[in-house]
C-alpha cells in the first residue's frame, strides 16, 4: 500500500485488502476465544485433546501448501516429493515456520486450545 511505484488504485486495494483482513483476524481470535471459554469447560478431556489435534493438523495443512511437490514438478525438478519432504525437513524451513507461526500459536496455547508448540 506504500510502495509508490505502484499505481493509486492498486495501493488503494492493497491498504483495503490490509484493513480488511485486519478485521477478520481480530474477529477470529474474538470468536475463538469466546467459543473455546463457553465450550470447552464442559468438554471431556478426550475431546479437547482431538480439538487440539485437529487444530495441530490444521496447522500443518496450511504450510504443506507452500511445499506443494506439483511446483518443483511444474518448473522440471525431479523427484518432486522428495524435493518437498527435504525442503519441509531442513532446520530452517521449520524454524521459519516456527517465527511466522508464533503469533497463531502464541494465541491458541493462551487460550488453551492448544496444549503446546504445534508440530508445524
Amino acid at each position: 500500500a506504500g510502495d509508490e511505484r505502484l499505481a493509486a488504485v492498486t495501493r488503494l486495494i492493497n491498504r483495503l485488502h490490509h484493513e480488511d483482513e485486519t478485521r477478520h483476524r481480530a474477529f477470529g481470535r474474538h470468536l475463538v476465544r469466546q467459543l473455546w471459554c463457553t465450550g470447552a469447560p464442559g468438554w471431556s478431556p478426550d475431546v479437547r485433546s482431538a480439538v487440539a489435534q485437529r487444530l495441530d493438523a490444521w496447522l500443518q495443512a496450511v504450510w504443506r501448501d507452500f511445499y506443494n511437490p506439483d511446483v518443483f514438478r511444474d518448473v522440471g525438478l525431479a523427484a518432486p516429493h522428495a524435493l518437498m519432504r527435504a525442503a519441509w525437513g531442513t532446520p530452517q524451513a521449520r524454524r521459519l515456520r516456527h517465527e511466522i507461526a508464533a503469533p497463531v500459536t502464541g494465541f491458541l496455547i493462551r487460550t488453551g486450545a492448544l496444549a503446546g508448540e504445534a508440530a508445524a
